[in-house]
């Protein structure tokens, strides 16, 4: 990741814990303007959306009446213009908007793991210890997440919990035979 690459040159560099913030925060905040541009420019496309809907829906509606003495050639003109309506709403609704939407969402998630990196950064130029490093990183996440790591991966779950029942049978019998030598 590039954000990493540079967040480790900044810390060769030896800044100061302030100086490396004020660094980082402005990139941080650099990333996010730009996510947020591109979610405007989505978010503009799909506002246009529409309005060449309706524009399809007069070149129907011309081309329909224009045909007003053939009967037949009036379907025709009258889907085109009923399509060209639909594909704007539905590239508006069903493309753009999500779209936006999405870019937004993943820009925040970037914008948190960021700033983990960053805060992780300062922790490492200003020598705190591993424990804390971990204990800090892990406090910005689900509670449920901390206490159950195993929750990430069930299939690893699971086989830890096979492997304990298979231990457990194998302490019981070894165990029996003792049991009976005794008697």
């Amino acid at each position: 990741d590039d954000f990493v690459k540079y967040i480790f040159t900044l810390m060769s560099t030896n800044y100061t814990l302030n100086d490396l913030k004020e660094i980082a925060e402005t990139q941080i905040h650099y990333r996010i303007v730009e996510a947020k541009k591109l979610s405007d420019i989505l978010k503009n496309m799909g506002n246009s959306g529409p309005a060449f809907g309706m524009f399809g829906t007069l070149f129907g509606l011309v081309f329909m009446l224009s045909s007003l003495d053939n009967p037949s050639a009036v379907g025709p003109g009258l889907a085109l213009g009923l399509l060209a309506t639909l594909y704007g709403v539905a590239s508006t609704h069903l493309l753009f908007y999500p779209l936006s939407k999405k870019v937004l969402a993943l820009a925040e998630v970037q914008q948190k793991r960021d700033e983990m990196i960053l805060e992780c950064a300062m922790m490492i130029v200003g020598e705190k210890s591993s424990l804390f490093i971990k204990d800090k990183l892990l406090s910005h996440l689900n509670l449920k997440y901390v206490t159950n790591p195993a929750i990430f991966d069930e299939e690893t779950s699971e086989e830890v919990t096979i492997e304990s029942e298979e231990t457990e049978e194998e302490i019981v019998s070894t165990e029996q035979p003792k049991d009976e030598e005794v008697q």
